[in-house]
């Protein structure tokens, strides 16, 4: 998506990625520290933090945590609403974490905390503040399975 290059430039260096590769990403950026694995996704409203991007994007996240963990290599959700507004979300292994533009994570006073380095992914010591998990999911159609629904 040519609109995520902008955000992505100021990260370092990039490489899209087309679709007809397989690969779960749209881009990858590199920077000093690390690489960057980017999704990125339309929607026509704002999501309304780490819960809605679970149930919303579940697929997207799954195939994103298929890639290696690693210290050098973080997985991003990037999402851009028909307001032409962004908002960036860091795929952990067991949650899903709201940033800022720059790959900062983001306090609870809205300020920047650190950058784009592993130990970013305890926020200066404070383990994420969410862990959302995915909802269960029914192989044959991947959709995601509802409370109450029987095989």
């Amino acid at each position: 998506m040519k609109e995520a290059v902008e955000p992505a430039r100021g990260r370092g260096s990039i490489v899209e990625l087309p679709e007809t590769c397989g690969f779960p990403c749209d881009l990858m950026i590199f920077s000093p520290s690390c690489i960057v694995f980017v999704k990125v996704k339309r929607m026509r409203a704002l999501v309304q933090g780490p819960p809605d991007v679970a149930i919303k994007y579940g697929p997207e996240i799954r195939a994103l945590r298929i890639l290696p963990e690693s210290g050098a290599a973080l997985m991003e959700l990037w999402i851009l609403s028909s307001h032409t507004v962004w908002q960036f979300f860091r795929i952990l292994p067991g949650s899903i974490v709201e940033i800022r533009e720059d790959g900062a994570g983001i306090t609870s006073t809205g300020k920047r905390s650190g950058d784009c380095s592993a130990d970013t992914l305890t926020f200066n010591g404070v383990p994420p503040p969410l862990d959302i998990p995915l909802p269960a999911v029914n192989q044959e159609n991947n959709v995601p399975d509802r409370e109450g629904d029987t095989a």
